[in-house]
């Protein structure tokens, strides 16, 4: 429901003619008895924004927590209240891909507010779900991520937090993509405010864990 530039996920989803061979078609059913075969402890809903699909996700949580199966999933946190409150019974972990703090930051992707990636995070946390956030390093908003981080810290400073290093993809700018050590320099900044600080798209990084 975003179309944020140079994103790997939109290119993805969107490339459904290509990807198509590749591509399985299992309702929930056929997940949950998956996971319950293979004694997996869970199942991740992972890549596609859970709201594009919402009743199909929905079925499949509904139907993992009744067999005992923990259910998370990946989102942009851009649900309404009524569409995060349908899921609220159901899930055990969220991790929310977060784009900035401004508005302007979120309609770069196609809406028109932050507002309401931050009332989602708040509300899982209310609800003692186990909440991660991720926030993309550009080069050059630095600054706009250490703002997010500390209005995350004020929500709850046990939030795990993951450097997203940008890899550009489709028409993004090069340039845009920092190198490993730019993104490590923002990770030590990061953590000296908040204790659990990770950086992804960064292989032999030292900040891969803490």
């Amino acid at each position: 429901n975003f179309t944020c530039p140079g994103c790997v996920s939109e290119i993805l989803t969107r490339m459904t003619d290509e990807l198509a061979p590749a591509m399985k078609k299992f309702t929930p059913h056929d997940v949950v008895a998956q996971a319950q075969t293979l004694n997996c402890q869970g199942i991740a809903f992972c890549m596609n924004e859970p709201v594009v699909a919402y009743p199909t996700f929905q079925s499949l949580a509904r139907m993992a927590h009744e067999q005992g199966l923990l259910i998370a999933f990946s989102t942009n946190g851009y649900l309404s209240a009524d569409s995060l409150a349908g899921l609220l019974p159901y899930i055990d972990g969220v991790s929310v891909g977060i784009k900035g703090i401004t508005d302007s930051a979120y309609r770069s992707c196609g809406v028109p507010s932050a507002a309401p990636v931050f009332r989602t995070i708040q509300t899982l946390v209310e609800h003692n779900i186990h909440v991660e956030v991720s926030l993309v390093h550009m080069r050059g908003n630095e600054e706009e991520v250490l703002t997010a981080a500390e209005k995350v810290a004020l929500i709850s400073p046990h939030i795990p937090v993951q450097i997203m290093r940008f890899i550009a993809f489709g028409t993004a700018d090069l340039w845009q993509e920092p190198s490993i050590h730019e993104s490590e320099s923002l990770c030590e900044t990061l953590r000296k405010k908040l204790p659990f600080v990770y950086l992804f798209n960064s292989p032999g990084s030292e900040y891969l864990d803490t």
